[in-house]
């Protein structure tokens, strides 16, 4: 499952968009709660939690929070109500409508320098979020996330550990309904330099799915990459990667990689992550070679607008198949600009494949699934003060699935209000 790592940070070997995006309420419908925002080195932006903050120009003429050591807490609550005319993920003529209420309120603790990251901090955060369906009463929910990082920086060595923790409800793509799940990830990265332009990085991680009724998995990897830096804004690197991911009632997988990996920052407003290299798989006395890449594109083009694209392919274990395995490939691009004043408008796209195949030397039973989810958002924020914004939006998606009783169709109308404390 090191593929849901993909959104924690963009500078990581996993740089891709959240698991079924195209899908879940929690990051599509339910975008004004998806806190802390992402800075354009693609870190969770803490900083921005706190308003009011002065900003001192970095050496490109950037204006950049000045480094911060004291300890700080913030507070959010963020409602929202949707129309959805296909709440259960029905196949066509079966769909079921209903109202849907949101409610989320955000606590948000730093120490340390957590936005420059050029000294040691620590993030914590816990999203609860109360789901109420107005009709199908027993869908209702309560659902928790919680998550935490901390950082050491050295003259030649940093450290960074993050964590985190979910309770969830919301579909995904592989099973097309609303399934009760949790969510365990976790990852630490280590830099070290050997001079100015040469370094080591090495990464270690371990994630676990937990399903209330299909099948678990869990999944380990580590990987060590030597660096160069190539100039000042570019950094390369070629690495080696071992894993292994553990289907419920499948076969264990092994896997080793060939990776490579770019970083890249042209000014301090606009950068680049990119991974990719080649998956060599064993299990059930089988074996197989993938593809696998991730893309982060992040940047203010100009001042007003924003656009971020995530682009990315690995491999995962299906819960509705419990022996089978899937690779996923994904694309999703947001575009915000402001419109004068105190509005922005919003839209947001994304493409999802799932192509299936049995675990390497075994018999599965999706029978060669394939689906093709997408997914289109716009959204018009309305800011009313510093720290109030309310936002309107409209959801369209789809999936289509060589087995049509995972096709469906979506159509949710909604709005949200923010309120930060």
């Amino acid at each position: 499952m090191a593929i849901q790592e993909m959104a924690s940070a963009w500078g990581g070997e996993e740089a891709m968009p959240s698991p079924d995006l195209a899908l879940s309420e929690a990051g599509v419908a339910f975008d004004a709660f998806d806190q802390p925002p992402v800075g354009v080195d693609g870190e969770p932006d803490w900083e921005s939690m706190f308003r009011g903050d002065p900003v001192e120009a970095d050496g490109f003429g950037t204006a950049v929070p000045p480094a911060r050591f004291g300890s700080r807490f913030a507070f959010e609550l963020a409602t929202e109500v949707t129309y959805d005319d296909n709440i259960l993920y029905s196949p066509p003529g079966e769909e079921v409508e209903d109202v849907v209420f949101r409610i989320r309120p955000g606590l948000f603790f730093t120490t340390g320098d957590a936005e420059r990251r050029e000294f040691s901090f620590a993030a914590l955060s816990y999203r609860p979020t109360g789901v109420v369906f107005v009709d199908l009463g027993d869908e209702s929910s309560f659902d928790h996330d919680l998550y935490a990082e901390f950082g050491h920086r050295g003259p030649k060595l940093d450290v960074t550990l993050d964590a985190g923790f979910r309770t969830l409800s919301e579909a995904t793509v592989d099973v097309s309904q609303r399934t009760d799940r949790q969510e365990f990830d976790s990852k630490v990265v280590m830099e070290y330099g050997f001079g100015a332009r040469t370094g080591l990085r090495a990464e270690a991680g371990y994630s676990l799915e937990d399903y209330k009724v299909f099948a678990d998995n869990d999944e380990w990897h580590a990987d060590v990459y030597l660096t160069y830096n190539v100039g000042a804004k570019t950094q390369l690197g070629v690495g080696y990667g071992v894993g292994g991911l553990n289907p419920e009632q499948g076969d264990r997988q092994r896997y080793q990689r060939a990776l490579g990996r770019l970083d890249w920052r042209a000014t301090g407003k606009i950068g680049l992550a990119a991974w990719g290299g080649a998956d060599f798989r064993r299990g059930g006395g089988a074996s197989e070679t993938t593809s696998v890449f991730g893309l982060e594109l992040n940047g203010q083009l100009r001042e007003g607008t924003v656009l971020r694209v995530s682009l990315g392919r690995d491999i995962d274990a299906s819960a509705l198949f419990g022996s089978e395995t899937f690779v996923r490939t994904a694309v999703v691009a947001a575009l915000e600009q402001r419109l004068g004043g105190r509005f922005t408008g919003v839209i947001e796209v994304g493409y999802e494949d799932y192509d299936y195949a049995a675990d390497p030397g075994s018999a599965g039973g999706s029978g060669g699934r394939e689906d093709k989810a997408w997914f289109v958002r716009p959204a018009l924020r309305y800011q009313l003060r510093e720290d109030l914004s309310a936002e309107v939006f409209y959801v369209f998606n789809e999936n289509d699935s060589t087995l049509d009783p995972l096709d469906f169709e979506r159509n949710q109308f909604g709005a949200s209000v923010r309120y930060d404390f």
